[in-house]
């Protein structure tokens, strides 16, 4: 297997792992002023409410025209712009 195979599958590899354990992010919430430490969205959506001690985090889809490549804990997603390949 080629070096770029290798770094292609280790990528995939991690990817599915992401997906299987969504990655953290800690968010002090505003209530009880604790630090939680709460599941990020995946790809495709953003934070519709913060994880509490009672709930989980809870994604929104990205709406039209916009997306999320990564995992994040934002709240929007990223506008699409058209981009002109070749040039």
């Amino acid at each position: 297997m080629g070096k770029s195979a290798e770094h292609m599958a280790e990528a995939l590899r991690g990817r599915s792992l992401q997906q299987a354990v969504p990655p953290k992010y800690q968010y002090r919430d505003p209530v009880t002023s604790q630090v939680r430490s709460c599941d990020q969205c995946p790809p495709g959506t953003s934070v519709k409410r913060h994880c509490t001690a009672e709930t989980p985090t809870e994604c929104q889809p990205c709406p039209e025209r916009h997306f999320a490549e990564n995992w994040h804990w934002g709240d929007m997603c990223q506008y699409c712009t058209s981009v002109s390949i070749g040039r």
